[in-house]
């Protein structure tokens, strides 16, 4: 019993000192990374927090970044380190520009600074875009098409909804035929969309330009939808037997239609504008993931 007993004590004891041992240990922790902190907000402007490509990059660097979307009396760590990574990536995409060269497109710029982006902000977007045209897997495409139950989901509508589903696709189909026609044509996308609803109002709900559905949108954000989209043969939104129809169109100007996948009984008709390169990334992050380990040394102060 005496024995038991003293065994009981001996682990109580234990416990308490472990307990007394842990936990100014992590209270030292704390305070550590507290002033791990401190001293990163704490360093100077002057201070190079990365090298990107050789180019040394200061806390001032980031910090003008961070300033384009953040009142400057708001600007803290999370806000630094944040704009190092913006700092990062453009960096890198001046690098791709200059090696492939690239011309930024003006009117891939006039686009995102409709959209409200900044002029730096939209250079920047306008040239990813066609980095991403040149070193990824890609097919930039304009697309009008429209969404219904696949056959898997149509016991779990409504009778009204499977109704309303049927009605869509005997109008829809059709429709789909003549904006392959008049796109292959040259017609605008815009307008094929008009003359859809126009003549087939039921397909309100769900007829979609470039993925937007369309019906609801106003003049300014129709030409914004109007747009052609870019698809990342390895990030595709799109199902597959639709994406490899997709990317299987041979030339710029091509035109083919998707219908009835497993994913969709109503289909996308799509216009092949650019192509990136077959042999390219499969996606962005990929390649520039490939990039940022190449170019970027990150000094961890911030």
């Amino acid at each position: 019993m005496d024995s038991e007993f003293s065994k009981k004590k001996l682990i109580v004891v234990g416990v308490i000192l472990l307990l007394l041992v842990a936990i100014p240990a992590t209270v030292y922790v704390a305070l550590q990374q507290q002033d791990t902190r401190s001293q990163a907000s704490d360093e100077p402007d002057s201070t190079v927090v990365a090298v990107i490509n050789g180019e040394q990059i200061t806390k001032g660097d980031v910090r003008e970044v961070a300033e384009e979307n953040n009142d400057p009396t708001m600007v803290n760590d999370v806000a630094l380190k944040a704009a190092l990574e913006t700092l990062e990536e453009r960096k890198i995409l001046d690098d791709a520009k200059n090696s492939l060269g690239i011309t930024v497109d003006p009117g891939r710029v006039e686009r995102y600074e409709a959209e409200g982006f900044s002029p730096t902000q939209a250079n920047y977007e306008a040239l990813k875009q066609q980095v991403i045209l040149r070193v990824v897997n890609s097919r930039e495409a304009l697309s009008i098409g429209f969404w219904n139950e696949p056959i898997s989901g149509v016991t779990e509508q409504t009778v009204e909804e499977q109704d309303n589903s049927a009605d869509e696709l005997a109008l829809g189909v059709p429709a789909l035929d003549q904006a392959q026609t008049d796109l292959y044509a040259g017609e605008n996308i815009d307008v094929i969309a008009d003359e859809i609803l126009t003549k087939s109002p039921d397909l309100r709900p769900v007829l979609a330009v470039n993925g937007f559905i369309y019906y609801p949108l106003d003049n300014e954000d129709k030409v914004l939808a109007s747009y052609p989209k870019i698809y990342e043969f390895g990030d595709s939104i799109l199902d597959d037997q639709t994406r490899d129809i997709l990317f299987s169109i041979p030339a710029v100007g091509g035109v083919a239609k998707a219908v009835n996948t497993e994913a969709n009984r109503g289909g996308r008709v799509f216009k092949l504008v650019n192509r990136g390169d077959p042999n390219g990334a499969g996606t962005y992050a990929a390649w520039y993931a490939q990039q940022r380990q190449n170019l970027v040394q990150n000094l961890n102060i911030l």
